[in-house]
């Protein structure tokens, strides 16, 4: 039996993820289409330390699905000259991360 290639386009037939777009909120990650369903429970910092950590941990895993959908266009194309891509590419990694867009318009 041959299976399928997963491709960007074909990703969805694939992953069964909740629907993405995703937001960190409050130590959890929830759905970012307006009806907030949790998409993941973070343990609640035990330590104050902690706090900075869990914050961390909740933006990566929201920017996972757009982390996870630029890369898998990267491997499906690793010439990909699409308009945008490294752009895109560039606001999942600031997104995870938590930095600052420090583009020049």
């Amino acid at each position: 039996m041959k299976h399928k290639e997963m491709t960007a386009s074909n990703c969805n037939d694939w992953i069964s993820h909740s629907p993405a777009p995703w937001k960190a909120c409050k130590g959890s990650v929830v759905s970012d289409d307006g009806k907030g369903v949790n998409v993941a429970l973070l343990d609640p910092p035990l330590l104050e330390g902690e706090v900075k950590m869990k914050e961390a941990d909740a933006r990566l895993i929201a920017a996972a699905p757009d982390l996870l959908l630029v890369l898998m266009q990267l491997v499906d194309d690793p010439n990909d000259g699409t308009p945008g891509i490294w752009s895109d590419a560039y606001e999942a990694v600031m997104r995870a991360t938590g930095r600052p867009d420090t583009r020049q318009p």
